[in-house]
């Protein structure tokens, strides 16, 4: 008889994924470290656990200045996609709707890693490079996400160009 899973929330809950871009074409990449509960050791993009009662652009302003030390000009809504992990069957496994967005800073080379405990490394890459098969196997992202980049690259490249329709005061 296989164990029971054990959930970490009783639903699923709500997460805000963050393309940081600027005018530039520059994109915040970042490593997760092996101290986080969960996706140890995989290169990520911003993201934050939606509060009950927030907007998803407080969220997003909430979570780029607690992390990164950032300023949301704008944002715009990319996609959405589940995301059911865990790094182990003995440990809570989680399952969050992650809405991506894309948000503009005025340089996102001015980030500073703000949780060095969840984050170990910070990179620095062209917009283009996400539709790049040799960048995506050369940063191994979480499953799901890495999924998403590989396989909706061309979906997302198209929205990255639509004006944006969102704006962050």
């Amino acid at each position: 008889m296989p164990n029971e899973i054990k959930w970490a929330h009783t639903h699923p809950a709500h997460v805000v994924q963050m393309l940081v871009t600027d005018n530039n074409n520059q994109f915040l990449l970042m490593h997760r470290s092996n101290n986080v509960r969960s996706a140890r050791n995989v290169w990520s993009i911003p993201t934050g656990s939606h509060e009950l009662g927030e907007t998803a652009f407080a969220c997003i302003r909430r979570e780029l200045a607690e992390e990164y030390g950032l300023v949301a000009k704008d944002a715009k809504h990319l996609l959405i996609y589940e995301n059911i992990a865990g790094d182990n069957e003995s440990v809570e496994q989680y399952h969050w709707i992650m809405s991506l967005y894309q948000v503009r800073v005025d340089d996102v080379t001015k980030a500073i890693n703000q949780e060095p405990d969840k984050h170990d490394k910070m990179e620095f890459h062209h917009l283009d490079s996400l539709c790049d098969p040799a960048f995506l196997s050369n940063h191994p992202f979480h499953p799901s996400l890495h999924t998403v980049l590989l396989y909706r690259a061309s979906d997302i490249m198209e929205a990255l160009h639509r004006p944006f329709s969102y704006l962050i005061r």
